[in-house]
C-alpha cells in the first residue's frame, strides 16, 4: 500500500559500525560479508593449510543441505561455516571438511573431532516434508 503510513516498509542494514549500506546476507553488506567468508580460509592459510573453498561451493553446500544445519537439522538462514576437523586440529579449508551449522550447534560443538558427526546430504533430504 503505497503512500499508507500504517504500512511500514522495514529495511534492513550492515550491521557494521559507522557502513549504512544494505543488508546481503548474516546482517552484513556484501562488503562486510565478503570479509566474513574469508576470515576462515585467512585462518588456514596462516597454519599453512590447504585452503580452496570458495564462495560458489559453499552455496552449493546449502543447496545440497537445503539450507539445513548438518548437526540437528534444523532449517536456517543464518547457517556458518563449520570445519569438520577444525582448522586448529589440523583441519583443512576445503570442500570436503566444511557442513553447515546453526550457530548453536557450531558452538556446541566448538573444536572437538570426535563428539559430533554431520549429517549427510541424503539424511538431511528425509527430513524435509513430503510435498504433494
Amino acid at each position: 500500500a503505497y503512500g499508507d503510513p500504517t504500512v511500514s516498509k522495514q529495511r534492513f542494514y550492515c550491521g557494521e559500525l559507522n557502513c549504512g549500506k544494505k543488508h546481503y546476507g548474516k546482517g552484513l553488506c556484501r562488503n562486510h560479508y565478503k570479509v566474513f567468508l574469508e576470515k576462515p580460509k585467512a585462518r588456514a592459510q596462516k597454519r599453512e593449510a590447504p585452503s580452496d573453498f570458495t564462495v560458489k561451493q559453499w552455496r552449493a553446500k546449502l543447496l545440497a543441505y537445503d539450507n539445513r544445519c548438518a548437526y540437528c537439522g534444523v532449517q536456517d538462514s543464518a547457517l556458518t561455516q563449520d570445519h569438520i576437523r577444525p582448522l586448529s586440529k589440523g583441519g583443512h579449508h576445503t570442500i570436503v571438511n566444511i557442513v553447515p551449522a546453526c550457530k548453536s550447534c557450531n558452538s556446541r560443538k566448538s573444536d572437538s573431532v570426535d563428539k559430533y558427526i554431520p549429517m549427510s546430504p541424503s539424511v538431511i533430504s528425509a527430513l524435509r516434508p513430503s510435498r504433494l
